[in-house]
């Protein structure tokens, strides 16, 4: 019938191959982890500064482009440079 789902058992999202309790591999996302761990360690600090440090690589340091990117405005993005001593 129209507007109807299959009944095939497969819903949106990733596909575990299992039931309840399937391990979720990084091979069942579609995009890559990267595995270099922030200088410093992993408090959610160290993980802003390198997510930070990566995005002002990929756009050259291009602040305005990097603050979209970040989905935060431009002087909060200033701001974190500066307590990161990032610029």
């Amino acid at each position: 019938m129209a507007g109807q789902r299959p009944r095939t058992g497969e819903r949106g999202g990733a596909s575990h191959g299992g039931g309840r309790g399937a391990e979720i591999r990084p091979a069942d996302f579609s995009f890559q982890f990267q595995a270099d761990e922030p200088k410093g360690g992993k408090t959610l600090e160290d993980m802003e500064r390198a997510h930070i440090e990566r995005i002002l690589r990929e756009t050259q340091h291009n602040l305005s482009r990097a603050a979209r990117i970040l989905d935060i405005d431009r002087t909060t993005l200033y701001n974190k440079l500066r307590r990161y001593g990032l610029r």
